[in-house]
C-alpha cells in the first residue's frame, strides 16, 4: 500500500507540475521573434541578430546560436548590450541557411537568410551601396564636423561617395534662446550620390539625396533618390538610411587613400565617418570625410 501511495503522490506532482507549466506557455508563445540586420548577406560576413522587442535584446546574451542546426562556435558570437547578437557565418555556406538560438520555453528560434558570392552585390542594382564585411558597433566620437560639406568615402570601394552639398542649419533655441549655434543641417540641393572617381558605369551617378544631420543629437537621415537617372535603376525608387556620426578609431576603417582614385596615394588617418543603415535592406553603410578631395 505505501508503495503504490507513494506512486501515486509522484503521479500527481507530474500532473500538477505539466499542468503549471502549459499554463505558463500552453502554445509556446514567447514575447518576441528573432530578427536579422538584412535578410541577403555576402557569403562568410558577420550578420546582426535581434529580438524583434527592443525590451529583450539583452536576453539574447549567452544564447547557443545554430547555422543549419550546427552549433557556432562562441568565439564567432560576440555579444554588445543593447545592440544585439553578432554572428560570424562560415565562409563555406551559400544560398539559403536558417540562424537560430536556443529558447527555454521554444526550444529554438530562427530566422532565414540568403548568403550570396560578392559578385552578387557588384552586379546587382538592388545593393547599390558598398556594405562592411563585419557589423560595425556605433561609437559616439569625440567631436563633431564643423562642416560636413564634403566628400564622404566608402572604405570598401572607394569610388563611392556621398557629396554633401550647401546646406541650412537650424539653431537649437528653447524659448527663444539659443543653446547650440549649430544643430540641425538640412541637406538641400546640391548634394549627391556619386561616383568620385567618374565611372560612368556605376548605378550611382549622380542620385540627389536629401535628408537632416543633427550634431546636437547625433542624428543623420538621407533619402537617396534614384527614380530619375538610368533605365536601369528606375524600379529603385527611393532608399533612406539612418544613422549616426561615429568614432573612427573604434572601427578597423579610419585609414584611407588620400586620393581615392589612386589606390596607390599615400594613406591618410581621416577626422570623422558616418554610420548608416539602409531602411529598405538593412545594410550598413560607413563613410569617412575626405579630407584634400
Amino acid at each position: 500500500m505505501r508503495i503504490m501511495k507513494n506512486i501515486f503522490l509522484l503521479l500527481g506532482s507530474g500532473l500538477i507540475l505539466m499542468m503549471i507549466l502549459v499554463r505558463c506557455n500552453p502554445s509556446c508563445d514567447t514575447p518576441y521573434s528573432l530578427e536579422v540586420s538584412s535578410i541577403v548577406n555576402q557569403v562568410g560576413s558577420e550578420v546582426l541578430l535581434r529580438s524583434s522587442n527592443p525590451s529583450f535584446i539583452n536576453q539574447l546574451n549567452g544564447r547557443s546560436v545554430f547555422i543549419n542546426n550546427s552549433e557556432v562556435s562562441p568565439s564567432d558570437i560576440k555579444f554588445y548590450p543593447d545592440f544585439g547578437l553578432i554572428v560570424k557565418t562560415p565562409a563555406t555556406l551559400q544560398g539559403e541557411i536558417n540562424v537560430s538560438i536556443e529558447d527555454s520555453d521554444c526550444g529554438t528560434l530562427g530566422v532565414n537568410l540568403s548568403m550570396m558570392d560578392e559578385s552578387f552585390f557588384i552586379n546587382n542594382p538592388d545593393f547599390i551601396v558598398p556594405a562592411p564585411p563585419v557589423v560595425v558597433i556605433p561609437v559616439i566620437p569625440p567631436i563633431f564636423p564643423s562642416d560636413i560639406t564634403n566628400a564622404w568615402i566608402s572604405p570598401q570601394n572607394p569610388d563611392y561617395c556621398l557629396w554633401f552639398g550647401p546646406y541650412k542649419t537650424y539653431q537649437f533655441e528653447v524659448d527663444g534662446e539659443v543653446l547650440f549655434e549649430y544643430s540641425t543641417n538640412v541637406v538641400a540641393a546640391g548634394s549627391f550620390e556619386l561616383s568620385a572617381c567618374g565611372n560612368t558605369d556605376a548605378y550611382y551617378h549622380n542620385n540627389p539625396f536629401f535628408g537632416v544631420v543633427d550634431t546636437v543629437e547625433n542624428y543623420i537621415e538621407v533619402t537617396i533618390d534614384r527614380t530619375t537617372k538610368g533605365k536601369d535603376i528606375n524600379k529603385l525608387g527611393r532608399e533612406t538610411f539612418i544613422g549616426q556620426f561615429i568614432d573612427l578609431q573604434a572601427t578597423n576603417f579610419g585609414w584611407g587613400p588620400t586620393n581615392p582614385c589612386d589606390g596607390n596615394s599615400d594613406p591618410e588617418q581621416k577626422v570623422h565617418m558616418i554610420w548608416l543603415v539602409s531602411k529598405q535592406t538593412g545594410r550598413q553603410l560607413i563613410l569617412y570625410k575626405l579630407l584634400n578631395p
